[in-house]
This record gives structure tokens, C-alpha cells and sequence, in this order.
């Protein structure tokens, strides 16, 4: 049998608003939970009140250098958000520290059924004046001479990049005494066109 039955509607379980750890801990082989209303929630987890420690609200831990598993899996069957976020302080909405290596991304998207839809989209209707990149790309070490830091292949007969709109597409500094970059042209010889 449960140990804990939660027999009728909000029926709660609470803890010391002082308290300086966790509240507890649930471990179980398996836990499912299931919602059997219509508008209702299977599971919410909140937090209200100045919170200046350092527990973030919720972890998923798999500890296991072995484990070839994901940690979460979402499936979105419903025309709706997988995951959304809505993100008001001051922050970012996502952040990823990626400890990986060799042959892997910190992030990677599979689109294979798309018809008129993108794998990523970046929209912004900031009216503001203030100098900012929308999209930045930064190598930060100067001594990775190998990595490339934006790479396009594109296997079919459309634009490999498409611009549209006003200013310059591609801009360097006035002042700078060498070449801005080089244009190659794949083709019978190879053709390279420095741009100054």
C-alpha cells in the first residue's frame, strides 16, 4: 500500500517556511503521474518568496557516468508548445554548460518532415535605439586556430544565405590594413576573390 494517500482535492503537505535545506526527499523506482481532468494540471511545482541561496527550484540528476539515457524527455503529441518558457527577470532564459568533447553539439535539432516550416527562428520587435547584435557568434580563445565559428553546407540548389533588407549585409572596419576576408568559389579552378 502507499505510504501517503492524498484521498480528496487540495490536500497539501507542508514544511518550516525557515527551514535552511530541502524540505525532503522522494525516492521511488518509478512515479507516475497522471491528470484525469480536463483543465486541470498534472503536476505544478511554484516558488514565492526572496529566495537568495543557491538550490534552484527544481533537479533532475542522472549520476551515472554510464547512463545513456536522457534525463528528461518531453512528447508533445497536441498542435502546442513542447516546452515554453516565459522568462521576465532580467536574465537568460536558457542556459547550457556543455561539458562535452568530440563529434557532439551543446545544442542539435532534427527537422526531417518539414514542409514550409524552419528548424530555428529569432524574432524581435524591440523598438529600442540601443546598439545590440540580435544573433552573436564569439571564439573567445585566440589560440583556436582550427574552429570555425559559423559553417553553412548546403546540399541543394538554393541560397546557402539569403539577405534582405536595408544597410550592409556583410561589413568590416574602415580602418582595418589588411583584406576583410576571402570568398571562395568552388569550381573548375577553384576561384578565390579577396574582399578589401
Amino acid at each position: 500500500e502507499a505510504a501517503i494517500e492524498f484521498p480528496t482535492a487540495n490536500v497539501k503537505v507542508s514544511g518550516s517556511a525557515t527551514s535552511t535545506g530541502s524540505f525532503g526527499s522522494l525516492v521511488s523506482g518509478y512515479t507516475n503521474i497522471t491528470q484525469q481532468t480536463a483543465d486541470g494540471k498534472g503536476l505544478e511545482v511554484s516558488r514565492n518568496f526572496n529566495d537568495t541561496g543557491t538550490h534552484p527550484l527544481v533537479t533532475f540528476t542522472s549520476d551515472h557516468a554510464a547512463t545513456t539515457q536522457p534525463t528528461l524527455k518531453i512528447k508533445q503529441d497536441g498542435a502546442n508548445y513542447g516546452l515554453q518558457i516565459d522568462q521576465n527577470g532580467n536574465a537568460n532564459a536558457i542556459r547550457i554548460d556543455g561539458s562535452a568533447t568530440t563529434n557532439v553539439a551543446a545544442i542539435q535539432a532534427h527537422a526531417d518532415s518539414l514542409t514550409t516550416g524552419r528548424i530555428a527562428y529569432f524574432y524581435s520587435n524591440s523598438s529600442t535605439t540601443n546598439a545590440r547584435n540580435l544573433v552573436s557568434i564569439i571564439n573567445d580563445h585566440a589560440s583556436a586556430t582550427g574552429a570555425t565559428a559559423l559553417e553553412i553546407q548546403q546540399d541543394s540548389t538554393g541560397d546557402g544565405i539569403h539577405y534582405k533588407g536595408g544597410g550592409f549585409a556583410i561589413s568590416g572596419s574602415a580602418a582595418s590594413t589588411g583584406s576583410f576576408g576571402e570568398l571562395k568559389i568552388s569550381g573548375a579552378g577553384q576561384e578565390k576573390i579577396s574582399l578589401l
